[in-house]
């Protein structure tokens, strides 16, 4: 789920749309189906994004509600998304995170979007990738952090935890991990 003006954006697994509520009286105002179970999804206005579990990023158009591209290039489930400025990160069950550019311009120009670098490292499924402080972190399932310089793909630092990571989140210049 996500809240973006007001309006929560939120997956049906059953139906296979997203449902869009009034924040205020929780109306369902909208819907629209997918292509797949989502496991993130992330806006830039006018964009939504959503990680699919089929390897694919749907791209749809919040002003029609139309689906309008598909970002394809991971070998497995899509896990969660980050977006800064027009960059769109995903981590994947393939071991990969993917940076793309999600301009408007190449959200709606005539060619599929490739994938503007793909970052190697991780043995196991990365299950979630951050930006703090400039850095790109990335934790997967055998317990491994790596922190990336963003613009290389450089692994600046790696370390294990002694469990799977499923979230990290920085604030104030610390950074915390859940399991």
């Amino acid at each position: 789920m996500i809240i973006h003006e007001n309006l929560l954006y939120s997956t049906d697994y059953g139906s296979g749309k997203v449902k869009i509520y009034n924040l205020h009286d929780f109306e369902l105002i909208n819907s629209f189906p997918v292509l797949g179970p989502c496991f993130d999804m992330v806006i830039s206005y006018p964009f939504i994004f959503s990680a699919c579990w089929n390897k694919i990023i749907e791209v749809v158009d919040l002003r029609t509600y139309e689906k309008v591209q598909v970002l394809r290039g991971h070998q497995s489930i899509v896990n969660k998304l980050l977006i800064r400025n027009d960059i769109l990160y995903s981590c994947s069950a393939d071991k990969t995170i993917r940076k793309w550019d999600i301009s408007e311009e190449s959200i709606h120009g005539d060619m599929s979007i490739k994938a503007m670098f793909i970052y190697k490292g991780h043995s196991s499924k990365v299950t979630d990738v951050v930006m703090i402080n400039g850095k790109l972190w990335s934790g997967d399932e055998n317990g491994d952090i790596l922190i990336w310089e963003e613009s290389t793909g450089v692994i600046l630092e790696s370390f294990k935890l002694g469990f799977p990571i499923k979230n990290i989140l920085g604030h104030n210049d610390q950074v915390y991990v859940s399991k």
